[in-house]
């Protein structure tokens, strides 16, 4: 085995040594910052690309779902002025372009299919409620036309008066109470008509007013774990990217005090102690036996380059003292 340790016990192998550990250590230490600086820039282009166009959308999405929120309510308000069912489709338009955009984060992909769900659900009732406000728009038109077209007809003042409770009953038990006494009058059977088509329609108001506050705050609730969901995932992207670089600067700044201390110990120990401790010991007794002090001690005899020159010195001076 000695064979194989004497090379290394050599001051050329051991210099070799220590800058190749030097070596490492730095090619390290740039394999490190290699790392975390592509880290940190993946993170931020995720950021960039993914976490915030996605948190944009959602909230493009969230005043998009008020906008039907509020079509909705101006449909249940009688007679609603502009208000058409091409503006709640023209709105769930947008709403799902914005939901796609978002759901390039995987995790906002499951709460955008419930805000689309709950948004499509909510244009279903508006259209109802467009249809509903017609037909009562239709009738409140059909019975002021009726209004006028019994005052107009050449019958008793009791019998009109029966057509006008009819045509303003309260329920259609009223109405079927009266129909006796306007059946066979003038008219009394589009009275009888056109006034069980608003008590009906009154009646499916109720419903409808139902139908909308359900999938109203169905959609809102879908809203808000979209919002939350979006956040999360960009604060969770966010943390990461500085968590990396977090980690990267402390990772290369125990790298970089890791080789200031092997520097330092290699310059003390082997370099100072080791190497030009010895050289200068050996200087000392060559300039002894220069002077003539052939008795001065010989420094340790080692398997390196120092050593050999010492075995030289110490051969020397032992032919000097045999020769005297």
């Amino acid at each position: 085995m000695r064979f194989l340790l004497d090379p290394w016990r050599r001051i050329g192998a051991r210099l070799y040594l220590a800058l190749g550990f030097a070596v490492l250590l730095t090619l390290g230490s740039s394999a490190v910052a290699v790392y975390y600086f592509e880290r940190s820039g993946d993170l931020n282009h995720r950021v960039q690309t993914e976490a915030e166009p996605a948190l944009d959308a959602s909230w493009a999405a969230a005043r998009e779902a008020e906008r039907l929120l509020s079509l909705g309510l101006r449909l249940m308000v009688q007679n609603a002025a502009g208000v058409s069912t091409d503006t709640a489709t023209a709105s769930l338009e947008r709403l799902e372009s914005y939901l796609t955009a978002a759901s390039v984060v995987p995790a906002l992909l499951p709460p955008a299919n419930e805000v689309h769900e709950g948004a499509y659900a909510l244009v279903g009732v508006i259209d109802q409620l467009a249809v509903y406000q017609a037909a009562v728009q239709d009738n409140d038109v059909a019975a002021t036309e009726l209004g006028g077209a019994i005052e107009g007809l050449s019958i008793d003042g009791e019998s009109r008066a029966s057509l006008r409770r009819a045509l303003l009953a309260s329920d259609q038990a009223e109405l079927d109470r009266l129909w006796d006494q306007i059946a066979v009058l003038p008219l009394g059977e589009q009275v009888y008509a056109v006034r069980g088509q608003q008590l009906a329609l009154r009646a499916q108001a109720n419903g409808l007013a139902a139908a909308l506050d359900e999938r109203s705050v169905a959609l809102e609730d879908s809203v808000t774990g979209l919002l939350a969901t979006a956040r999360a995932e960009s604060q969770v992207i966010l943390e990461s990217s500085v968590r990396s670089f977090d980690e990267g600067r402390i990772i290369l700044a125990v790298i970089s005090i890791a080789s200031v201390l092997a520097a330092t110990l290699s310059a003390w120990l082997w370099v100072g102690q080791g190497v030009v401790r010895r050289l200068s010991r050996l200087s000392e007794r060559m300039r002894g036996m220069a002077s003539g002090d052939l008795e001065t001690p010989i420094p340790e005899v080692s398997r390196d380059e120092i050593g050999e020159l010492a075995g030289a010195l110490g051969g020397a001076v032992g032919a000097s003292r045999a020769a005297c």
